[in-house]
């Protein structure tokens, strides 16, 4: 029972030590939700439209090597929009696909039991073979 009294006042003391830091971020959060608008009508911004790119001109019919060429509403100049396989400002460079140098732990899994499969067969294959000689 003493034990669970000492505690008791333990905690009681540390909850009354804490309590008045508790209040005062309680206030901080009460007063920070005052200053932050909860509608429409008392945010100052306005929403954006986005303009969306168009199409180029004739004068710019060659611009892209293989891509389409689209003019940005903000830049006002011809920009390529590349395909997957090529890059570069008007598309010229092919990309090339790359692998990694790592092999795939399944694939390694997979070698790894068929190479263990074909040395218990040779092993069992020459088993046999040298059984039938000993025989004769």
């Amino acid at each position: 029972m003493r034990g669970f009294t000492s505690s008791f006042v333990l905690s009681l003391y540390g909850l009354l030590h804490l309590w008045p830091n508790i209040q005062s971020s309680r206030h901080s959060l009460t007063q920070d939700r005052r200053q932050c608008p909860t509608s429409a009508a008392d945010s100052e911004e306005t929403p954006e439209v986005l303009r969306l790119p168009r199409p180029c001109s004739e004068d710019y019919q060659g611009f892209c090597i293989h891509g389409q060429c689209i003019i940005l509403p903000d830049l006002n100049t011809p920009v390529c929009s590349c395909p997957q396989s090529y890059s570069g400002e008007r598309c010229q460079h092919l990309v090339l696909a790359s692998h990694s140098g790592r092999a795939d732990p399944e694939k390694l899994i997979a070698i790894g039991v068929a190479v263990a499969l074909l040395l218990c067969g040779l092993t069992g294959a020459l088993y046999c073979c040298v059984r039938k000689r000993c025989e004769k």
